[in-house]
């Protein structure tokens, strides 16, 4: 993204994830994403949306825009059951995030070392 600075796993403020428009640099001025603290691993742009890692609750949270996230909007799309299993339709520790314009993949941390993608149905 061109217009914002992220930060993921901020840890000055209890690994929040914080952004600050690059406009903005000069007043430091980092608004949190509030909520979404669980261990955020990731934060990427991609152009379906905003997405940030939640490692702790083993889940993959999106929004339209990083705007939403910061105005406390509910997450659009919630990848993950939360239980940390290694079933197909669940994420154990996410970690990394990637788009490739077809698939959003979610690389998992430690004990699965899995590759996750997932296929938007927009």
């Amino acid at each position: 993204n061109q217009e914002w600075l992220v930060i993921s796993g901020y840890p000055a403020d209890r690994f929040s994830v914080k952004g600050i428009k690059f406009s903005e640099l000069s007043s430091e001025k980092m608004q949190n994403i509030s909520k979404y603290d669980s261990f955020p691993q990731s934060a990427v742009f991609t152009d379906i949306g905003f997405f940030i890692s939640q490692q702790g609750k083993n889940q993959v949270l999106g929004w339209d825009s990083i705007e939403d996230a910061i105005s406390g909007k509910s997450p659009q799309t919630i990848l993950g059951t939360g239980k940390g299993t290694k079933a197909s339709n669940a994420i154990k520790m996410a970690n990394t995030i990637g788009w490739d314009g077809s698939h959003l993949w979610i690389g998992e941390f430690k004990f699965s070392t899995r590759m996750l993608g997932f296929k938007p149905v927009k």
